[in-house]
């Protein structure tokens, strides 16, 4: 029996293969979004070791997330101290969240020494 396909099923096909294509080029994104489903579904320990590594090898995406579950205390032990060392890492790298949060916590003193200095530039950088 001979196949015919339609516009619609080459489109389809089309859309599945350019997908497909994207995560293999992107392995951080997909990764990125396997820990984010970790994340939502309240599995933290499965999103710290899907970001962990990322955040290791730069990914500002991973390095935010890592600091908020740090911070928040979220399938590891709370570490306001190491949260602000990752948000530093995203904020360096221009992530406008990590760069208010990093303002929040030298603001406040929580887990880093109260510097308003840093954090006026970290608050003026974020609103740039």
């Amino acid at each position: 029996m001979k196949r015919v396909y339609t516009a619609a099923r080459y489109a389809f096909n089309l859309r599945c293969l350019l997908l497909l294509s994207f995560f293999l080029a992107f392995p951080s994104y997909a990764d990125n979004t396997l820990a984010r489903q970790c994340f939502n579904a309240g599995d933290y320990v499965c999103a710290q070791k899907r970001w962990l590594p990322l955040a290791q090898s730069g990914d500002k995406v991973a390095q935010f997330y890592l600091a908020q579950l740090y911070q928040r205390g979220l399938g590891v032990t709370e570490d306001v101290q190491l949260a602000g060392g990752w948000y530093l890492k995203a904020a360096e790298q221009g992530l406008l969240e990590a760069q208010n949060n990093l303002a929040v916590l030298y603001e406040k003193g929580d887990g880093l020494a109260p510097d308003i200095q840093k954090s006026i530039g970290w608050y003026t950088r974020a609103a740039e």
